[in-house]
């Protein structure tokens, strides 16, 4: 057992001088990581807890998150997936406390490639993404069962794509910015201003 004079402590295995193997280590700023260490460095598997309430257990790899692992925050969010240089990279699902999920791929923290969310009220888009925005191809489905099916771009219906409206009504045609603008086809589309969107 090793402790320093600023009130950090280890108690584990040691190789070289150096913490290696399993222990764990209690930092004065409140933090606590038990697990696997390598020469110094936490390194295979382990969990790492802040005093704010962050939480990482997982693989690791000379300090950094790098493999399987799964990260909880303070405000109640949840991701469970692979990371890469500390940053959640490949795939993954993150859930709100809100009740909103979110299941694909990341990058660099961000949702990238194909992916799929669903909010809490039902609704749900699956499609690509591009840092943390819809952006391709993708459909968004409406909790009362309207569906748009085409391109987007930054979050927005835009390009070509099709909607259908729940009541039987459809616009199959160019969008821009979220609006029907262009050449399109329709027929029998509702009211509009009774419509979410």
């Amino acid at each position: 057992r090793m402790i320093w004079k600023n009130g950090d402590s280890y108690e584990g295995q040691w190789r070289a001088d150096e913490m290696d193997g399993q222990g764990t280590y209690r930092s004065h700023s409140g933090a606590v990581y038990v697990g696997n260490w390598r020469m110094g460095k936490m390194h295979g598997k382990g969990k790492r807890s802040m005093p704010d309430g962050l939480a990482y257990e997982g693989d690791w790899l000379d300090d950094v998150k790098q493999g399987q692992g799964t990260q909880v925050w303070p405000d109640g969010r949840a991701y469970v997936g692979q990371w890469r240089q500390g940053e959640r990279t490949g795939g993954g699902t993150m859930t709100w406390k809100s009740g909103n999920h979110y299941g694909g791929q990341w990058l660099k923290g961000k949702a990238q490639g194909k992916g799929t969310f669903t909010w809490a009220d039902g609704s749900r888009y699956v499609g690509q993404w591009a840092a943390d925005m819809r952006q391709g191809l993708g459909s968004y489905t409406w909790p009362d069962g309207s569906v748009y099916e085409g391109q987007w771009q930054a979050s927005q219906m835009h390009g070509k794509g099709r909607r259908a409206w729940k009541e039987g009504g459809w616009y199959d045609g160019q969008w821009v910015k979220g609006e029907m603008t262009g050449a399109g086809m329709r027929h029998h589309i509702p009211d509009l201003a009774a419509q979410d969107g």
